[in-house]
């Protein structure tokens, strides 16, 4: 199914079973539309795979080639009322993890929600907002809060406070211009 991946982290977005031939159709039609134009793609160590251009000028951009479609899973597990509806749930993920002999740390898994971090931000598909979750935030102003107590820091302490701040630009971009003087 759909599942991003950003280095140890994993998310899997789930699609109701009502949706899914439509949803393959879509994906079929991105498919070759990857085909078409080269395939995968490579900048630095990024690699992704190029769909149609928007209106902008620039290329929808995947991490996934499309080659697979989507399956019904919905009936291989004992799962709730309300997981019924959807395609696959976590103990299918379990599942094929162990088939596949995949080591996956199950006291990691969480729930199916709108609302889920993953790479370190935090994600709320009902509002279509993304932001930085309230103990990662309070992290971030205690390293500043720390920062300022000294006059002069080592390179070590600048690239740390730095790498920090500059995750947060990924939701306030407007926070780069101050990152410059570093």
């Amino acid at each position: 199914g759909l599942i991003s991946k950003w280095v140890d982290d994993c998310l899997f977005i789930r699609i109701p079973c009502k949706f899914l031939d439509e949803y393959n159709v879509w994906h079929n039609k991105c498919r070759q539309c990857i085909k078409s134009s080269g395939g995968q793609k490579q900048v630095g160590g990024r690699i992704w795979y190029q769909g149609e251009e928007l209106q902008c000028g620039l290329a929808e951009e995947f991490d996934d080639d499309m080659e697979f479609h989507l399956q019904d899973l919905s009936q291989r597990s004992e799962r709730s009322t309300h997981d019924q509806k959807f395609a696959y749930a976590m103990e299918d993920i379990d599942c094929i993890s162990d088939r596949l002999g995949i080591p996956w740390q199950r006291e990691k898994d969480s729930p199916f929600a709108h609302t889920f971090v993953y790479t370190g931000l935090e994600w709320n598909l009902a509002e279509g907002t993304v932001g930085l979750p309230e103990a990662k935030r309070q992290k971030y102003m205690e390293a500043i809060r720390e920062w300022k107590k000294a006059r002069a820091h080592r390179l070590e302490e600048v690239q740390r406070l730095y790498g920090k701040l500059l995750h947060v630009t990924k939701v306030l971009p407007k926070g780069r211009a101050y990152l410059t003087n570093l």
